[in-house]
């Protein structure tokens, strides 16, 4: 559940017109549907940054 709540929150975000949005990667699959949607900056729980 936090995945998907994670991505529409990340969606409504970038609708809204806000330009950087910090998302957090539970694993790569999370963080590749994110950066599909708009996500560029994103931190993955084992410290990551992509």
């Amino acid at each position: 559940m936090i995945f998907e709540a994670n991505i529409l929150l990340t969606v409504m975000l970038k609708e809204l017109g806000l330009k950087y949005v910090v998302s957090r990667a539970e694993d790569e699959l999370h963080g590749k549907v994110l950066y599909r949607v708009g996500q560029i900056k994103l931190f993955f729980r084992k410290g990551i940054w992509v």
